[in-house]
């Protein structure tokens, strides 16, 4: 794709932005379309339960339908999307008291894996991850999720998470340095 189509995607893709914050269901359609699987990866990685993630995700876009018309900016679509998709969580993780996270490469491979070790390494790898993510805070849990599950930018973090931006760094700093502490600690147990 070149330049000039790119352009003209974006653009596209910018006008129905501005439509659906008008209420216009087919643009909001391609909104929901276009913006479905990473808010429901948000969900799974969260929650480990991929039915509760389908509810939470249709809910992310009932409640984008009825703000839409608070939607001023179609660049910012995902963020805001993520804000509403963030307080959606927090408000079931007040109901639920239930903090879990998932190995992205599962949803990526869900239903393809037929093959019962491949499905027990899968297992291993979450129990992992979930073992070194439990340590650190979870200002940290939630910025290295967002950066390097999600593929979020920073600018876009901040615009979720209400921090600056000199915050984020902070944190994904501290995140990482912690997560390298970590690692080194428990290879060093083997």
């Amino acid at each position: 794709m070149n330049g000039v189509e790119k352009q003209k995607k974006s653009d596209w893709l910018k006008d129905s932005i501005i439509k659906a914050g008008q209420l216009d269901r087919e643009a909001f359609e391609m909104l929901y379309a276009k913006y479905l699987t990473p808010i429901y990866r948000y969900f799974v990685i969260r929650t480990s339960d991929k039915a509760l993630s389908e509810d939470l995700a249709h809910s992310v876009f009932l409640k984008a339908w009825d703000n839409s018309d608070k939607l001023n900016d179609a660049d910012k679509a995902l963020s805001w999307l993520f804000v509403i998709a963030r307080n959606t969580l927090i408000d079931y993780w007040r109901k639920k008291k239930e903090i879990l996270v998932d190995d992205i490469e599962l949803l990526e491979n869900a239903g393809e894996t037929e093959d019962i070790s491949e499905e027990h390494e899968n297992k291993q790898r979450i129990e992992k991850i979930n073992s070194v993510l439990s340590k650190l805070s979870e200002d940290q849990k939630e910025i290295i999720l967002m950066k390097f599950f999600e593929g979020l930018t920073n600018e876009e973090i901040c615009a979720i998470t209400k921090k600056s931006s000199i915050a984020i760094r902070a944190l994904q700093y501290r995140a990482l340095t912690s997560l390298k502490k970590i690692l080194e600690d428990e290879t060093q147990k083997f």
